[in-house]
Parts: C-alpha cells; sequence; structure tokens
C-alpha cells in the first residue's frame, strides 16, 4: 500500500525538519523519514555555533545565504519557543580567534581584511583585554599579540533545536519515519511516482532529499551526480562546575564553545575516513591537548562523552539547492558541509519557494543540482 502525501522529506536533520516546518505551516501533508534516527545525525553532532555573517560586498551566494539564515534563527527561535516552549539557548555569544603560531597569527590577518571587506564586526584587541574577559584562557601561548574578538558570533544547544523542529512538525501534523533506509524510487514521465523508505512505499506530489553525507548515494538511485562526499568531524564533552569560558575561542578549524550550563565542546577535526563515525585515541588526545593548551584547568577535568558526525562536503565548497534536473517534483538540499545547522533556515525559505513555484528570496542558480556536469 502507498501513503499519499503532498510532500516528502528524505533526511531529517536541521534542512530536513526546517522544510517540513515551512511547508506543514501552509497546510501540507507532509512525511519526514531517515535512515537513523529523527535529528541524530551531523546535525546533531556539531557545536551549533551560528558564525557572523557579511553584511556588504555579497557577491559571494555562500554569503547572501549566510546573511538570510543567521537572522531568520532569530526570528524562528521565538516562533519555536512560542510553539513548545523549547529553548534552544540561541544567543550572541561573541567569538575570540586566537594563533600560537606564525601561521595561524598570518591567516588571522588575512581573516581580518575579508571580515572589513564584507562588513563583518571585528576589532583587534589587547592581551590585557583578553584576560579581563576570559581570566582562564592562557595568554603565553599568543603569537605576536594575535587576538580578533567578534562581537556578533552565535551559538545555538543544537540539540534542543532539534527538539524544537521535531516537536513544532508534530503539532502541525508531520508524519515521522525513523530507521528507514530508501532503496528504491520508481519514477515516470520526467516524475517521481514512489519511493521505498525501509518496508513502506510513500507517494507524495513533491519529494525534497535532505540527505548529507548519503547524498550521493541516494542520487545515484536516480542517476543524479551530486558530488558529495563524508567528512568525519570527532568532538569532545566536558561538565565545568561553573562556566570557564563565556565566548567561543578559535584557533584555526578547532574551536571551544561554552554553554550557560558549564558544558563546554571542543572541536573538531576533518578527516576523509568514508562513513566511518567511529572516534579514535589520536584524533580526541589531540583536542584535548589543543584545548587544555589554552585552558590549563580543562586537565583536571576527564571528558564527560565523545563523538563524531559526517559532514556533507561538496566539491566544490557549495550546497546543492534546488529541482533534479530530470525530474519536475523532485528536489535537492545537501551538501552544506560544516554549515548545515547554521545555513538551515536560509536553505528551507529558499527550497520552500521552490515547492511552490515561487521566486527564491535570493539567486538560487549557483546552487543548482548538476552545476559544472556534462555527460
Amino acid at each position: 500500500m502507498k501513503n499519499i502525501y503532498d510532500l516528502c522529506v528524505c533526511g531529517a536533520g536541521a534542512i530536513g525538519l526546517s522544510i517540513a516546518f515551512l511547508a506543514s505551516k501552509s497546510g501540507a501533508n507532509v512525511i519526514v523519514f531517515d535512515r537513523s534516527e529523527i535529528g541524530n545525525e551531523s546535525s546533531w553532532a556539531g557545536a551549533g555555533i551560528l558564525p557572523s555573517p557579511p553584511q556588504r560586498n555579497l557577491e559571494d551566494p555562500l554569503a547572501k545565504l549566510q546573511q538570510l539564515s543567521y537572522q531568520t534563527h532569530f526570528d524562528w527561535h521565538r516562533e519555536l519557543l512560542d510553539r513548545t516552549g523549547i529553548d534552544s539557548e540561541l544567543r550572541i555569544s561573541g567569538g575570540f580567534h586566537l594563533a600560537s603560531t606564525r601561521a595561524e597569527s598570518a591567516t588571522l590577518l588575512a581573516s581580518q581584511a575579508w571580515w572589513q571587506e564584507h562588513g563583518i564586526p571585528s576589532e583587534r584587541i589587547s592581551i590585557d583585554d583578553l584576560h579581563r574577559l576570559e581570566g582562564r584562557i592562557l595568554t603565553d601561548r599568543l603569537i605576536d599579540d594575535a587576538v580578533w574578538y567578534l562581537p556578533i558570533e552565535a551559538q545555538l544547544r543544537n540539540p534542543k533545536h532539534l527538539h524544537a523542529l521535531r516537536e513544532s512538525c508534530q503539532q502541525l501534523g508531520v508524519t515521522f519515519l525513523e530507521q528507514a533506509v530508501l532503496s528504491r524510487m520508481d519514477q515516470a514521465s520526467h516524475r517521481l511516482k514512489s519511493i521505498l523508505a525501509g518496508e513502506q512505499w510513500i507517494s507524495a506530489d513533491q519529494y525534497c532529499f535532505c540527505t548529507g553525507a548519503w547524498s550521493r548515494i541516494v542520487g545515484e538511485l536516480i542517476d543524479t551526480h551530486l558530488e558529495v562526499f563524508p567528512v568525519r568531524g570527532q568532538m569532545v564533552l566536558y561538565k565545568t562546575p561553573t562556566p570557564w569560558l563565556t565566548r567561543i575561542v578559535y584557533e584555526g578549524h578547532r574551536y571551544m564553545v561554552p554553554r550557560i550550563d558549564g558544558h563546554l565542546l571542543v572541536g573538531s577535526s576533518e578527516e576523509e575516513v568514508g562513513f566511518d563515525k567511529a572516534t579514535t585515541h589520536e584524533t580526541i588526545d589531540e583536542l584535548i591537548a589543543w584545548a587544555t593548551g589554552w585552558l590549563p584547568n580543562l586537565a583536571t577535568l576527564q571528558p564527560k562523552r565523545t563523538w563524531s558526525g559526517l559532514r556533507p562536503a561538496s566539491v566544490d565548497g557549495l550546497p546543492y539547492i534546488g529541482r533534479i534536473p530530470t525530474l519536475d517534483n523532485a528536489f535537492v538540499a545537501a551538501g552544506h558541509f560544516r554549515w548545515g545547522l547554521y545555513l538551515s533556515t536560509g536553505t528551507a525559505l529558499m527550497m520552500d519557494a521552490m515547492l511552490r513555484g515561487e521566486p527564491s528570496p535570493i539567486d538560487a542558480n549557483p546552487f543548482r543540482v548538476m552545476r559544472g556536469f556534462t555527460s
């Protein structure tokens, strides 16, 4: 038996849930299914960082999507809180960018030029000011007094945000199906007719594939090239007696993210190891050594938990957001790499417009499916 819906969303991370949320708000009958548990893949595994968005010189399509997504998060936070009572703890905490090597110091100078060009608030601060604001950071490691502060860096508790999205979708009548691996797709006359998820056939007017690191495999089922591959990121979680930091701390691609209840996230690695989500002693030890180098008091604590997630990286660095060219009723929103949660709101607004046949809030052409591919 095939169940008929207005929209079928394959993938229940932040992007899939956000798209389902908007569609169901408009009255659509929506089903969301996932190969795992709802909201339990890369969106859950990240740190919930919302970087400062560019404010000018927005020729870069990714910059436009960042700007759209950042503000929308604050609008959605209020709405999701009103609907569910679940507080994702979205807040502007600010972020310090540090350097302990000359290479990182040079990178920071280049970053500062980019921040200035794009209107991102930033300022160089003294070691004394850093010590005054974050007294537990070991400033002896700084190279060339390299400290940059971005005051509008924001963060949220990603598991709570995903929980609020799911609860809102359930209130709006969305159907969920877990532990359902996509294995078959039936198509005819340039339309997707039905799909087999687990043991259930699903038929819908429209389909949206938000399948993250598994998107290339999904694309092969319908002869669509989605150049997305998994990149593993490992994480360490501490619980401190009181918050030992108040702002995000970065050095290169690594970071410490403090929560208001004393939890402290340390991340992250970038490893091309296929679909292996195991943590490794070597990488976890490297993350711990990096974090305790800046925050020596962490050496007195044992990590509360470690885990990893698979980030969906595209070959050209841009996500896929658009219709599958060979199918009139099937769409893709995938390949956001480290920024899936951050860009989920803007991506959902773009996809919601496409599903309705309306203009996207920003130019969708750079994100089109099958870009750069010739048969």
